[in-house]
């Protein structure tokens, strides 16, 4: 019999709050606890967005593009382009813009 403890429950909780913050704590600490998931980059398309994959000097540069969608495209420039393999590109009409 409780005479005089009218906060019993309170202190029950509170005990068992305790005890299980502290499974918890020591779970993380050990690393039991299961790792929350990735969540999957969100890649945003661009439909004349890709990368630089070659680039060939005949009478003009042939620079062809790797586009996001995986389809190659070559444009045809009279002038050495100003990018290198691998940059960035997206294509304007003919001519190639870095970005």
């Amino acid at each position: 019999m409780m005479i005089g403890t009218p906060n019993y429950p309170l202190w029950m909780a509170t005990g068992l709050a305790v005890v299980i913050a502290g499974l918890i704590g020591s779970a993380a600490v050990s690393g039991t606890l299961p790792k929350p998931a990735a969540t999957p980059a969100v890649v945003k398309t661009c439909k004349t967005c890709g990368v630089v994959s070659e680039i060939r000097k005949r009478a003009l540069y042939d620079v062809t593009v790797k586009m996001d969608d995986g389809r190659l495209v070559t444009i045809s420039q009279p002038q050495q382009p100003a990018m290198e393999l691998g940059d960035r590109v997206r294509i304007n009409g003919d001519v190639l813009v870095r970005g």
